[in-house]
């Protein structure tokens, strides 16, 4: 998170924590500020509109993992593989220290689907990420290396294997009846699996079957 004072920071937790349980049409300044136990006018002083406050939430999540991926991206002497593998172990980094986010974002998706397309396609800093992210899957399929297939093919499986399992977490809990050690070990699992999906996915040596 970018730098913020202590009472900034308490209005956007609190704000996540409506908007879940409310989402942003719903949601309310007053309901937002009770939760950050403030006044209303404290509320306003930093934020006029819980749409300001929905962007900056955003904004804080993208400042917490873009400038890896940048990092990772920008260096030519790691492989594809390298590079992607990177790509998902930031992600499973950051959702393991924020695992509300997938939530967050899955619940507005369906709410107010404009609002977060129109986000991504104005933010310098997404912009930025996709255009290196098509640059190096465009490269690697000229190349060769991996299939060439349609982005959002990808990006539905990538997010899909990334968020489900924060999106079930509470049967995760309830299946391995809150043993900590079961939960990481499910995580870990997981992780693994799923790079090894993604890399078969994207293999341009691997056959497609057709399914009747």
């Amino acid at each position: 998170m970018s730098q913020l004072g202590e009472s900034e920071v308490k209005i956007i937790e609190a704000a996540k924590q409506v908007f879940l349980e409310k989402g942003l049409e719903n949601a309310k300044m007053q309901d937002i500020a009770d939760t950050a136990g403030i006044s209303r006018t404290a509320l306003n002083y930093y934020y006029r509109t819980k749409e300001n406050l929905f962007y900056k939430i955003i904004e804080e999540i993208l400042e917490g993992i873009i400038p890896h991926f940048e990092n990772l991206l920008s260096k030519d002497t790691l492989s594809f593989q390298e590079r992607f593998l990177g790509i998902i172990d930031v992600y499973a980094d950051f959702l393991s220290r924020n695992n509300v986010v997938p939530r967050f974002v899955i619940m507005e998706m369906q709410r107010h689907p404009q609002t977060l397309f129109d986000f991504v396609n104005t933010n310098y800093k997404v912009k930025k990420y996709l255009q290196l992210i098509r640059a190096m899957l465009k490269r690697e399929a000229e190349e060769k290396s991996i299939k060439q297939l349609p982005m959002e093919e990808l990006v539905t499986l990538f997010y899909g294997l990334l968020f489900v399992p924060y999106l079930i977490d509470p049967f995760i809990k309830e299946y391995f009846f809150n043993e900590e050690s079961k939960i990481e070990a499910y995580h870990r699992n997981h992780l693994k699996n799923m790079k090894q999906a993604l890399l078969l996915f994207l293999s341009a040596k691997s056959m497609d079957q057709t399914v009747n």
